[in-house]
């Protein structure tokens, strides 16, 4: 995971893949979520290795309940002292590459900001 040690990127994310319309992505990162405790994963404190097998069971296990909606909470890395996010980025490559899901957003304000992503799986 060497690939996740650059330096931090404040910026939104979005992927779709593609046959998505904009509007559905920007519709996601505007709406404010309140998520049920299960739809929530919390990958603070992990490392990389751990986190990666984290979400890849949560989004395998959420593809196959057909939840609609996901929220990882990565954090943004801003508090980390190296300046690193490798987390965050380890998300995003993770989302990027599941079959599982069609749109991965920065969360709004509300459901964490940049420190957050908003998934809409398949069903």
């Amino acid at each position: 995971h060497d690939d996740l040690y650059g330096d931090i990127q404040d910026i939104d994310f979005l992927h779709k893949k593609d046959g998505i319309q904009n509007k559905i992505s920007n519709k996601l990162q505007l709406k404010k979520f309140n998520f049920k405790i299960d739809e929530i994963q919390d990958l603070h404190g992990l490392q990389p290795k751990d986190a990666e097998n984290e979400v890849n069971n949560f989004l395998e296990h959420h593809y196959n309940l057909g939840t609609k909606y996901l929220l990882i909470i990565h954090g943004k890395g801003t508090k980390n002292k190296s300046k690193k996010a490798p987390i965050k980025k380890l998300v995003e490559k993770l989302v990027i590459e599941s079959p599982h899901v069609l749109v991965a957003t920065s969360a709004c304000r509300n459901n964490g900001g940049r420190g957050a992503t908003i998934l809409l799986m398949k069903s």
